[in-house]
């Protein structure tokens, strides 16, 4: 049985990002240096109680959030926040953030209306690249 459609490597994935920066400039570009791409879907749930037992009686949700993070190289986002104006991608709005793998099966994920909350780097003596890392909170994702 030959299993390798089933199975992804980090080479099989591209990353792409779009958005707007503050001099209204819109762009969509390939992300080529991404090292860690973390992402996922939390679901805020809530035992329900009812008074005279200790036992909850329903077990509820309300929300429904896509958080993420990626590090990419210094050199290539610091380009791009230069040629859209910005300084951070804290200053991006209406960011996409899509990553695909193509292969036997296929699979992509685009996570819309990102806000990027947060934005560091450690520079390091002697380091042989640096990288930033970039943390997002999206309104929703779509997929297969």
């Amino acid at each position: 049985m030959n299993l390798n459609g089933l199975v992804y490597t980090s080479t099989d994935y591209k990353l792409a990002l779009s958005a707007s920066g503050p001099s209204g400039t819109t762009f969509t570009v390939p992300l080529n240096t991404v090292g860690d791409f973390d992402y996922g879907a939390k679901k805020e749930v809530e035992y329900v109680h009812v008074v005279g037992s200790d036992e909850p009686v329903a077990l509820k949700s309300n929300t429904s959030t896509y958080p993420g993070k990626l590090t990419i190289e210094a050199g290539e986002i610091e380009a791009l926040l230069a040629a859209v104006g910005a300084v951070f991608t804290t200053q991006l709005t209406n960011a996409t953030i899509s990553i695909v793998a193509i292969n036997n099966v296929g699979f992509f994920k685009i996570f819309k209306s990102c806000v990027f909350s947060e934005h560091g780097g450690t520079v390091k003596a002697k380091d042989k690249h640096t990288l930033i890392t970039l943390s997002f909170d999206s309104l929703g994702a779509a997929g297969i």
